[in-house]
């Protein structure tokens, strides 16, 4: 025979999700009573939106990401050599103004 609990749902109907910390369950608890719900019910709408989001977001693939980020890194390399072409240039200015007084 199932033992029921206190909102009579069956012991089998339960959940318990460990290693939540407490300021997470504080803030469930808290936004739970905020909406007039139970924080099962919270919870549940909390996750199945979340769900539903990470689901419309397309996942990009490996090597999207490495593609994207060598993207970055090729116009980084690209801003180095263009800064230290131009710091050369004003060296160079210097050196001759040095040379021949300027």
């Amino acid at each position: 025979m199932k033992q029921k609990t206190k909102s009579g749902v069956t012991q089998k109907d339960t959940w318990t999700v460990r290693g939540v910390p407490h300021e997470a369950r504080t803030a469930a608890l808290v936004a739970s009573r905020k909406a007039g719900v139970t924080v099962g019910e919270w919870v549940t709408r909390a996750v199945q939106e979340h769900a539903k989001t990470a689901a419309a977001v397309p996942a990009q693939s490996n090597e999207d990401v490495l593609a994207a980020i060598l993207s970055q890194l090729e116009k980084r390399d690209q801003a180095m050599h263009d800064l230290a072409a131009k710091v050369e240039a004003m060296q160079a200015r210097g050196f001759l103004r040095l040379l021949f007084g300027g």
